[in-house]
């Protein structure tokens, strides 16, 4: 299983975006669906958060950069807590009491996976994308380097 893994809500569900006489469906809109971390067993985030996984994305990267010490789920009623501190050359990720340390060069290959599977999926919903979907996800894609 993955270390971050996602699902998206079906495409025929998904809320268009913009005017009501021109609604579209921005890449943003599409990535709506359930984002879930397994710690080798251990589940952070319970059964996952249901949400824009961009938005989860986007906080990972964050945390990746140290520019952020903890997943943004502010958007969530009752949030979790899940923080991360680097010490040397390992990665711990604290939650709810728990907690579990990866190894830095797994963080940045669990990162890595996470984010070119979350744009291969991403990809098969372009047909469906507004006129600024390939440059949207051209440029996010670029975010992790």
């Amino acid at each position: 299983m993955a270390f971050f893994a996602f699902e998206f809500i079906p495409v025929e569900t998904v809320t268009p975006w913009g005017p009501p006489n021109a609604p579209e469906f921005h890449w943003y809109a599409l990535t709506d669906g359930r984002f879930w971390i397994d710690a080798d067993g251990k589940l952070p985030l319970g059964d996952g958060v249901a949400f824009y996984v961009a938005q989860i994305w986007e906080s990972l990267l964050d945390v990746n950069r140290q520019e952020a010490s903890a997943l943004n789920l502010r958007f969530l009623e009752a949030a979790p807590e899940v923080t991360f501190s680097w010490v040397g050359d390992t990665v711990c990720m604290a939650w709810g009491g728990d907690s579990c340390e990866i190894p830095q060069e797994r963080w940045r290959l669990e990162i890595r996976d996470f984010h070119e599977r979350f744009f291969a999926a991403m990809a098969e919903r372009a047909s469906l994308g507004g006129p600024n979907f390939a440059l949207d996800h051209a440029t996010r894609y670029l975010w992790l380097e």
